[in-house]
C-alpha cells in the first residue's frame, strides 16, 4: 500500500496557482448580480458568499479541475466542472420555473444525474420535511420505491424496492454505517441533526459500496459547512400532538480559509402514541439524546473532515407480551405516559470517521476510515438485568483512486471492507447470537467513457467474507464477483437508462447461529449454519423527460436472486411462541418499478403538482410472494409557493399531500391480507428575513381524516395495532448568521 500512494504521488504532480480567483454570480433572465449566495467549490469544501457585486473570492488552490456548486431558493441547483487555469468565472442562475432539473449526485462522485448510469433518487431534508416528518426514517419512505418495515413510530427500517434489513446497505459520515440491521424489531437509530440531503440508489449497488447491497444504498449526505468569514447558528423545536412529541435541536457553525468547524446536539422526547379510536399504545414511548461535530481543514490540494457522532435512544417496544394468546386490550391504555418502562430497547451508537481527500494532475485519491460502535440492550421485568445486550464494534474501510485520462474517459479503482466484532454482554440473561468476528475485503474498478451525448459505464468488483463463530467451532469464507454495466443517453429534454447489475450478500452470523426469542416480532429464531450465499442479477430500464413545466419518469426493473434467505414459520411451539427457520430458496424474482411526474405549467408558476406510483411483484421458484413487501402506493402532493408579502415576510409554500396504498391480497407465507387505505396531510410555511437572520414556522396536520390503518410491513399487524391517528404539528426554526 506504501508504495501505491508513492507512486501515485510521483505520477501526478499538482498544478499551483498563485493568484486569488473569482465566481461571479448573475441571474439568468435579468443578468444582474446575486449578492449572498452561497458558492461551493465541491473538491476542498470551502464555501463563499457573494458580495453586493455579486462576486466571491478564492484563495489560490492546487488543483487542475473544479466544481462550482449552488443551491439557492428559487433558483436550479447549479453543479459545473471547470479546467484550470482560474481567474473569472461567470455562473448564470435560472430561475426554477425555466430549470430543468440535474441535480448533482454525491454518493458516487458521478457529477450531474444525467451522466449517472443509474437513475438515484436524491432529496434535501428541506424537500422531504415538506409535511413535517417525526422522524428522518419516515421521510426517507415517503422517496420513490422506498417504504418502511416499523414497530410504531421509535423503530423503523427501510425497504427498497421489497428487501430490507441487511440487504441494505446505509452510509453516514462517508462510512458504512452498522445498527444491528439482522434484527426485525431494530431500526436505523439516525437522527436528521448534520443531514442535508438522501441519495437512494435502488438495486444491487455492491461495486462502490460493498457486499450486502441487494436491495440498494441509503447514502446520507452531510451538512454543508459555514462559509468562509461567517458564523451561524440555527435552533429548531418541533412539537406534535399525536404523542406530544418535543425535538428541539441545535447546530453552530464557523468557517475560515484554513479551518471549518460544525457541532450540534439535540434531544427528542415522545409519550405513547394515540390511535384514531382516543386510546394509546403502550410501551410506544421513545426518546433520543444526541450530538455531533465535524471538522474540515486542508490547502492547496489535500482536504481532511473528521466526523463523530453520538446517539442514545431509549424505545418502547410496544405488542410485547408472553402470553401465547395476546388480546389487543391488554396492549393499549386509556391513558398517556412518557416515562420509561419495560419492555423497552436502549441503544447506545458511536461514529467516528476521517475522510481524505488528495487531489493530483489527472487524478484524485479518497481515504475514508471509521468506527462504528453500537450497544444493543433489551429490558424487560429486570430493569438492572438486561435480557439481552448485545455490542458491535465495525471499522469500515474504503481507498479508491480515480484517474482522469481526458474529459471522455476515467477510471476508479478501489479497496474496501470491514472488520466487524458482536459480543453478548456478561450481564444479559440470554443470548440472541454466539459471538462473532465477521472480516469483508473487497476490490473494485469502474471504468466510465463519454461522448457527446452517450455515457457508457463498466464495472467489476470482488468479496470475500470470513464469518467465525468459536461457541459452534464455525468458520467459513464467502467469495462472490459482481459486475455492472450501463448506458445513458442524455438529449436535450430526454434521458434514457439500461443498466444490468449484480449482487453477492454473504449469510449473516446471526442467519447462521440465531437461537433467542424476539419479543419485539413475537417470534422465536433460529438460524441455520448450511446458508449459502445469495447472488442478485438486476436489470433496470428508466426513461426521463424534463423541460421547465414538465418532467416524466418511468423506471421498470426485475431483480433475480439465487439462494434467497428466507424466514419461515414451522410447527414447532418454544416459551410459547411459533418458531421461524431460516431457510434457503432456490430463487427469488422481484419485479415492478416506478412511474412519476412533476408539473409545473407556464401559466401559474406558484403551482407544483408531483406524483409518483411505485408497485412490487415477488415471486419464489416455488410460486409463493415474499414475505414483508410494501403495498403498491400512489403518492401525490400539490404545492402552492408564493410571492413574498414584502422585504422581509415570505409565505414559502402551502401543501397537500395525498397517500393510497393498494390492498394486498398475494402475500407471504408467514402473513395475512391487507386492506387498502388513504392518507391525508398539509402543511404550510412562512418565513421572516431581517438582514443575514430568519425565523421560519411551518404548521400542519397529519393524517387529517384520522384514518385507523396499518401497513402491511408493521410488526404490529399480527396484534391489529394502528398507526397514529391525527396529529397537528408545529415547527419553530430560528436560523441567525453573522460575518466576522
Amino acid at each position: 500500500m506504501k508504495l501505491f500512494l508513492y507512486i501515485s504521488f510521483l505520477c501526478f504532480s499538482p498544478i499551483v496557482f498563485s493568484q486569488n480567483w473569482t465566481v461571479q454570480v448573475i441571474d439568468n433572465e435579468t443578468k444582474q448580480p446575486l449578492s449572498n449566495i452561497k458558492v461551493t467549490v465541491s473538491e476542498t469544501g470551502k464555501s463563499k458568499l457573494t458580495d453586493s457585486t455579486g462576486k466571491a473570492v478564492f484563495i489560490p488552490i492546487s488543483l487542475s479541475h473544479i466544481t462550482i456548486k449552488i443551491n439557492e431558493f428559487g433558483y436550479a441547483h447549479f453543479f459545473e466542472n471547470y479546467s484550470a487555469p482560474f481567474s473569472s468565472i461567470i455562473v448564470s442562475l435560472v430561475p426554477n420555473q425555466h430549470a430543468i432539473e440535474d441535480v448533482e449526485i454525491v454518493s458516487i462522485k458521478g457529477g450531474k444525474q444525467s451522466e449517472v448510469v443509474t437513475h438515484i433518487v436524491s432529496k434535501s431534508l428541506s424537500e422531504l420535511n415538506t409535511i413535517n416528518r417525526s422522524t428522518l426514517m419516515e421521510g426517507i419512505g415517503t422517496m420513490m420505491g422506498v417504504q418502511t418495515a416499523s414497530t410504531g413510530v421509535g423503530i423503523s427500517k427501510p425497504i427498497i424496492r421489497g428487501l430490507s434489513g441487511s440487504r441494505v446497505v446505509t452510509y453516514l459520515q462517508g462510512i458504512r454505517y452498522e445498527n444491528q440491521q439482522w434484527g426485525s424489531d431494530h431500526g436505523m437509530g439516525i437522527t436528521e441533526l448534520g443531514v442535508n440531503r438522501v441519495e437512494i440508489i435502488k438495486g444491487p449497488a455492491s461495486l462502490q459500496f460493498g457486499a450486502d447491497a441487494l436491495g440498494g444504498v441509503i447514502f446520507l449526505i452531510d451538512e454543508d459547512f459555514a462559509s468562509i468569514g461567517v458564523n451561524s447558528v440555527q435552533y429548531k423545536t418541533n412539537y406534535e400532538t399525536v404523542n406530544h412529541s418535543l425535538r428541539n435541536q441545535f447546530t453552530a457553525k464557523t468557517a475560515s480559509n484554513k479551518l471549518r468547524l460544525s457541532v450540534g446536539a439535540g434531544f427528542n422526547s415522545a409519550a405513547d402514541y394515540q390511535l384514531p379510536s382516543g386510546d394509546f399504545v403502550k410501551t410506544s414511548f421513545y426518546q433520543d439524546r444526541y450530538a455531533r461535530l465535524n471538522i474540515n481543514w486542508g490547502q492547496k490540494r489535500s482536504f481532511n473532515t473528521i466526523r463523530y457522532s453520538f446517539q442514545k435512544s431509549f424505545i418502547g417496544i410496544p405488542g410485547h407480551s408472553h402470553d401465547s394468546i395476546v388480546d389487543q386490550e391488554d396492549l393499549i391504555s386509556s391513558v398517556q405516559r412518557r416515562h420509561f418502562r419495560t419492555p423497552r430497547q436502549e441503544n447506545t451508537t458511536h461514529v467516528t470517521s476521517y475522510e481524505n481527500n488528495t487531489y493530483f494532475k489527472k487524478s484524485s485519491l479518497q481515504t475514508n476510515i471509521g468506527w462504528n460502535y453500537n450497544q444493543l440492550t433489551e429490558l424487560e421485568e429486570k430493569i438492572t438485568i438486561p435480557a439481552v445486550q448485545f455490542n458491535t464494534h465495525s471499522l469500515p474501510f474504503t481507498l479508491k483512486l480515480k484517474k482522469k485520462f481526458n474529459n471522455a474517459n476515467d477510471l476508479i479503482i478501489g479497496t474496501q471492507g470491514m472488520v466487524q466484532f458482536n459480543e453478548n454482554t456478561k450481564l444479559a440473561e440470554e443470548k440472541l447470537v454466539p459471538n462473532s468476528t465477521t472480516i469483508d475485503n473487497g476490490f473494485f474498478g469502474i471504468f466510465t467513457k463519454k461522448w457527446n451525448s452517450l455515457t457508457a459505464q463498466l464495472g467489476f468488483r470482488v468479496d470475500a467474507r470470513t464469518i467465525q463463530i468459536d461457541e459452534v467451532a464455525f468458520h467459513k469464507n464467502f467469495i462472490g464477483f459482481n459486475s455492472s454495466a450501463g448506458i445513458v443517453y442524455h438529449k436535450k429534454a430526454s434521458t434514457t437508462r439500461i443498466n444490468y447489475s449484480s449482487g453477492f450478500r454473504a449469510p449473516t452470523a446471526y442467519e447462521l447461529t440465531a437461537d433467542g426469542l424476539h419479543h419485539g416480532s413475537s417470534r422465536y429464531e433460529i438460524g441455520n449454519l448450511q446458508l449459502k450465499s445469495e447472488f442478485a442479477h438486476q436489470f433496470d430500464f428508466a426513461y426521463e423527460f424534463s423541460n421547465e413545466h414538465l418532467s416524466f419518469i418511468v423506471n421498470p426493473f426485475v431483480n433475480m436472486i439465487s439462494n434467497y434467505i428466507s424466514l419461515q414459520a414451522s410447527d414447532s411451539i418454544i416459551e410459547n411462541y411459533v418458531v421461524y427457520d431460516y431457510v434457503q430458496l432456490e430463487q427469488a424474482v422481484i419485479s415492478g418499478g416506478e412511474i412519476g411526474f412533476h408539473y409545473h405549467p407556464h401559466f401559474a408558476h406558484f403551482l407544483h403538482l408531483e406524483s409518483a406510483y411505485s408497485m412490487l411483484y415477488t415471486a419464489t421458484n416455488k410460486g409463493t410472494a415474499l414475505d414483508l413487501i410494501p403495498q403498491n402506493r400512489l403518492l401525490t402532493s400539490l404545492k402552492f409557493t408564493f410571492r413574498k408579502i414584502n422585504e422581509r415576510i415570505k409565505i414559502n409554500h402551502l401543501t397537500l399531500e395525498h397517500q393510497a396504498f393498494e390492498a394486498t391480497n398475494r402475500f407471504g407465507m408467514n402473513e395475512t391480507s391487507s386492506p387498502s387505505y388513504q392518507l391525508l396531510n398539509i402543511g404550510a410555511s412562512t418565513s421572516y428575513t431581517w438582514r443575514q437572520q430568519q425565523i421560519e414556522v411551518n404548521i400542519g396536520v397529519k393524517n387529517i381524516l384520522n384514518e385507523a390503518f396499518i401497513p402491511h410491513t408493521s410488526q404490529l399487524k399480527n396484534f391489529q395495532l394502528s398507526q397514529p391517528g391525527r396529529s397537528f404539528y408545529f415547527q419553530f426554526i430560528i436560523n441567525l448568521n453573522s460575518k466576522r
